[in-house]
């Protein structure tokens, strides 16, 4: 998923604890986070990347990934519209 997120400049976000090895302009660690910081994280990589609401989500599968997913798309219609 990595070189379609670069290919089209969107941010890749890893929710998990990473050992490191990449380094993108479009991927961005996580680790684990707050769910009161999720909308300023996504703010911030919406500002960074010159606006839109399109973020790929790369996790393994446990739950802390899953619940990642679920603040995300919970977040993503409270950020403004970029023009």
């Amino acid at each position: 998923v990595l070189p379609v997120a670069e290919k089209h400049n969107i941010p890749a976000l890893y929710a998990n604890d990473y050992e490191g090895g990449d380094c993108r302009p479009i991927l961005f660690v996580s680790g684990e986070i707050e769910p009161q910081k999720v909308p300023a994280y996504l703010k911030f990589l919406q500002d960074k990347s010159g606006g839109g609401k399109k973020f790929f989500l790369l996790a393994t599968d446990y739950n802390w990934a899953r619940i990642t997913v679920d603040m995300v798309k919970k977040a993503l219609p409270s950020l403004p519209k970029q023009g």
